[in-house]
């Protein structure tokens, strides 16, 4: 039973990013739809895109501060469990998949500044405006994808950190290492006497 819990658990794991995406990109088309809203001329979503930069920025660079989290404590049993088992290349792929998933939408976040650019440009070479329409709004729904998926990454790294952070063995083994440490010391000063 506990075999299976775990299966399922690594699949729900693994699927995190793709699911947020998948989400995100379902919401998107509804709000696109639902609020006939012009997404080529819009300030706020000028706003909203430079607030996604930044705070893609600072989720990469803690990222990168969970990698060094993660070598100072290696020599911590539980860490070298997960570095001699199998999950470590799992693990490798998470850090790998956050971090570059938060590049690719720094990317697309850029070009969503020139989708007005992109819109008129296809009118201009001909392209009838819903054709380019349509193509903005599968830029803008990709966008919000991309945040879907890069959300689902991070949460998914930061997770398992915390995790292997707060793992009742971690936990354990830093206690009874102070526990013998303390018995050690009384004995010493029994014997000492």
């Amino acid at each position: 039973m506990k075999k299976k819990k775990l299966i399922t658990g690594r699949k729900i794991e693994k699927s995190y990013p793709q699911l947020f995406a998948v989400v995100f990109a379902t919401l998107s088309i509804i709000l696109i739809i639902k609020l006939n809203r012009d997404i080529i001329n819009d300030d706020i979503l000028d706003k909203v895109i430079d607030a996604i930069i930044n705070f893609t920025s600072i989720l990469i660079g803690f990222v990168g501060v969970l990698i060094g989290i993660l070598f100072s404590i290696r020599d911590e049993k539980v860490v070298e469990r997960l570095f001699k088992s199998s999950a470590k290349e799992d693990l490798k792929k998470y850090f790998i998949s956050a971090f570059f998933s938060g590049i690719l939408l720094i990317i697309i976040s850029i070009v969503m500044y020139l989708r007005a650019g992109i819109y008129f440009k296809m009118i201009n070479i001909g392209l009838n405006v819903t054709i380019s329409t349509i193509f903005v709004g599968c830029i803008f729904t990709f966008w919000v994808a991309c945040i879907g998926y890069t959300l689902g990454c991070s949460y998914r790294i930061i997770d398992i950190m915390l995790t292997i952070l707060f793992n009742n063995e971690f936990n354990d083994v830093k206690q009874s290492d102070s526990i013998e440490s303390n018995i050690k010391n009384e004995l010493h000063d029994i014997y000492k006497q």
